[in-house]
């Protein structure tokens, strides 16, 4: 710990003054909180409009689905305490906790479930996770309840009780019980949320939940979050906490000074001080599957209405080729972020799931022997560079990317920047555009931004949660006809983007064996890889400390990240 204070010592005396809000301990002090380090802000704590990990994080501690995961990252019963299925696989019935109540004290039923499922796909709603209810989950009716060619009061659930939850399918999902855990599925007080109406989830007067905690304190934008011990929650007596405090910390040296003053119990560290609190007890790697890729804007038509060259630049095979073998990522993961993270060479994550054989996916397909044509080289990325330069008649490209304001995604994105000055010989540059993490997705969505620095993590173990977001139905459709290429590639190489698609489907209406619809998906995988259609950057793990009287926080690569409903803090 000497050397670790000595680094905070020298920090404070170059920062002078840091204030860090309304951190909950003081030096030297101990309560029963835990005092949690996020580097975003929370964008929404509606579980079927959030999209992102951050927001996931805090509302899995204040809502809980049908199903979650033990410390095992087994699957486990919250609030459905048993369920079944059909012998056809596609009818599923969850029987809700007796015992299951929101915070104002309504119990939670049946009919939540089927308002949160309808909700998800609902046109009216735009839910962005709405596909994974009608292309992943592939709940009967849902293709066309989002379409618009049907009531969602037709989708495929109801409540055959109060207690009695039951699910319909289109086609058998292996990987159901998986996909419940997730955020998007959890359940839904619609006559509370109705009563609220715009103001919904924006303060702790206007949110409930049916979690091991409650929302106490909140705004949109703060930089600190309070939950206390939920009363109500079936399984009060098994927490141990009174609560958490969220920190929003941005800044990693911000960040590390709160933890040396004793106003964070978990900090994730900036890979820059790795190296010195390597040896510390209190340091830890949390292995993720998170993974980093740059997203490419290919021609956008409904943003930029064809004025913006770079777009059309961007369906060039080997233009984008020349792109994905330009930087290198091993240098990125071990010279930039330091934190533990690996180079990814891929789309699917190490750890992500287990082929029938029982590899993990990175050992069944090793990517630096599949894609090899597809690994940093610097020679071979200025010769594709030639190649494409002469098929568009343009020696210098310019390209805009987006990046978001924390730290460690600056400074990727700054690594790339410079990277590609050098491999290109100052013929294909960059131009940074910092915006916060909220901003960054609306753009991107909306399909304003030529390159983007952005993430996937998965929402269930299964390659699938990769895959299908690069099938032409995922593309966004806007009221004019035209389309965001953000999430979607068909307008670019329309017959290979067909054969991509049929091969998800494929994997999705259970017309294969298990062991080809698992080698299809590394089929779509290498489509992905070998056109460039996504450039893989790194597989994110973090780098962390906890204090060492913070004991059983429970950590997960898929779905929940951080589980704290069974933490304690040993006095």
């Amino acid at each position: 710990m000497k050397i670790a204070k000595k680094l905070a010592a020298v920090l404070l005396a170059s920062l002078m003054i840091v204030s860090f809000g309304a951190c909950g301990k003081k030096s030297g002090s101990v309560d029963n909180y835990i005092d949690i380090h996020i580097n975003t802000e929370v964008t929404s704590l509606d579980p079927q409009e959030a999209t992102d990990g951050t927001s996931f994080g805090v509302q899995s501690q204040l809502i809980e689905g049908l199903t979650g995961l033990d410390k095992d990252g087994n699957t486990e019963g919250l609030m459905a305490e048993g369920w079944n299925v059909s012998d056809d696989n596609l009818t599923w019935t969850f029987n809700i906790r007796k015992d299951a109540y929101w915070t104002n004290g309504d119990p939670v039923t049946a009919q939540d479930f089927v308002d949160a499922f309808q909700t998800l796909v609902d046109p009216v709603y735009n839910s962005e996770y709405a596909y994974m209810g009608y292309s992943i989950m592939q709940i009967k009716g849902s293709q066309d309840v989002f379409d618009g060619k049907a009531d969602k009061s037709t989708l495929g659930v109801r409540a055959v009780d109060e207690k009695t939850f039951e699910v319909t399918l289109e086609y058998p999902c292996p990987f159901m019980l998986s996909l419940t855990c997730f955020n998007s599925f959890y359940p839904r007080n619609q006559k509370f949320i109705d009563s609220c109406g715009e103001n919904y989830g924006t303060s702790p007067e206007t949110f409930i939940g049916c979690g091991p905690f409650k929302l106490v304190e909140y705004e949109p934008s703060t930089e600190t979050i309070v939950l206390d011990k939920n009363e109500k929650y079936y399984n009060a007596d098994s927490v141990k906490l009174d609560g958490l405090r969220y920190h929003v910390i941005k800044d990693a040296q911000s960040a590390i000074l709160a933890y040396e003053n004793n106003e964070l119990d978990y900090a994730v560290i900036d890979g820059s001080l790795v190296e010195t609190y390597k040896d510390n007890p209190e340091f830890q790697v949390l292995y993720g599957s998170y993974l980093w890729y740059l997203s490419l804007n290919m021609g956008n038509e409904h943003t930029f209405k064809g004025s913006n060259k770079n777009l059309d630049y961007l369906k060039n095979l080997n233009l984008r080729k020349a792109l994905m073998r330009a930087y290198d990522r091993e240098a990125v993961a071990n010279n930039v972020v330091k934190d533990g993270s690996i180079a990814a060479d891929y789309v699917y994550p190490k750890g992500l799931a287990s082929a029938p054989d029982g590899r993990d996916v990175r050992e069944y397909v090793d990517a630096k022997t599949v894609y090899a044509d597809c690994l940093y080289n610097k020679e071979e990325a200025y010769k594709l560079y030639e190649a494409a330069a002469a098929e568009l008649g343009v020696t210098d490209f310019d390209f805009e990317l987006v990046v978001e304001d924390n730290q460690q995604a600056q400074d990727v994105a700054a690594f790339i920047q410079g990277q590609f000055k050098d491999t290109f010989q100052g013929h294909v540059n960059v131009h940074l555009k910092v915006e916060t993490k909220k901003a960054r997705l609306a753009d991107m969505n909306a399909g304003n931004f030529e390159i983007g620095l952005t993430r996937w993590g998965p929402d269930y173990a299964d390659p699938m949660t990769y895959t299908d977001l690069w099938s032409s139905s995922n593309a966004q459709v806007y009221d004019d006809g035209t389309r965001s290429l953000g999430g979607g590639w068909d307008v670019v190489d329309p017959e290979l983007s067909a054969e991509y698609d049929k091969k998800v489907k494929a994997c999705k209406d259970g017309s294969l064996s298990i062991q080809d619809r698992w080698d299809t998906m590394m089929e779509c995988e290498k489509i992905l890889m070998e056109n460039a259609i996504i450039l893989p950057v790194y597989q994110k793990n973090d780098a962390s400390l906890i204090k060492g009287n913070v004991k059983g926080i429970e950590f997960h690569a898929i779905g929940m990240p951080t589980v704290y409903r069974n933490a304690y803090i040993e006095k």
